[in-house]
């Protein structure tokens, strides 16, 4: 819901526009409830009146990210890098590239801030959330060979995306023609449920001070 800290930005931003910090934080609360395009321009506004709030790109890069706009949040995050790189947005680029199926260029991103081990895992995790489990399972494994020792949340993933290909490719029954009749409209008032549908979401890192 809205956020009890709305109000009071907004009010701060009334009494003296030139706030950007108060435009900062709405753009926050904005992506939270994920209306991305409020976010977007509250970001743009921040950066209009501070353009060097290196925080303010990373955070608008991450709303682009969010809203899957990939393309967009590289650009942000690259910019955010020239200016002065804070920590994780190396990671976030790795992550816009990776969701673009630019897997060498990710890696190399992760490598910034990440051993190999670490950055292979990571490079699965975007890849399972982009629906490229082959890739995701290869990059599992690649992080458990890398690693000096047992990696717990690598094997955890390799163990995950082995379900999730057994689902995929798990063969679908014939279904009759009345069995298909109806399922084809469900009863007013039941709820829908999409089978495997994949909620999961890795965090960025985020900038909000």
């Amino acid at each position: 819901g809205r956020s009890a800290a709305v109000p009071l930005l907004e009010l701060a931003i009334a009494r003296d526009p030139r706030r950007w910090q108060s435009h900062n934080g709405l753009g926050i609360a904005a992506d939270r409830t994920k209306d991305f395009a409020a976010a977007i321009a509250h970001y743009d506004a921040a950066f209009a009146l501070e353009p060097r709030a290196t925080m303010v790109v990373n955070n608008r890069g991450f709303s682009r990210y969010l809203a899957g706009d990939f393309a967009g949040a590289e650009t942000d995050f690259r910019l955010a890098l020239q200016m002065a790189p804070q920590t994780g947005t190396w990671t976030n680029l790795g992550r816009a590239q990776a969701r673009q199926n630019r897997y060498e260029e990710a890696l190399e991103s992760f490598l910034k801030e990440h051993d190999e081990a670490h950055a292979r895992n990571l490079l699965g995790e975007v890849a399972m959330e982009g629906g490229d489990f082959n890739v995701a399972q290869n990059e599992f494994a690649l992080a458990l060979s890398a690693s000096p020792r047992y990696f717990q949340a690598a094997q955890d993933n390799l163990d995950l995306i082995a379900k999730r290909i057994a689902e995929r490719d798990m063969p679908v029954a014939p279904v009759s023609a009345s069995a298909t009749a109806a399922s084809a409209a469900p009863p007013v008032g039941a709820a829908t449920t999409v089978a495997g549908l994949n909620t999961w979401h890795p965090a960025l890192s985020y900038s909000d001070g």
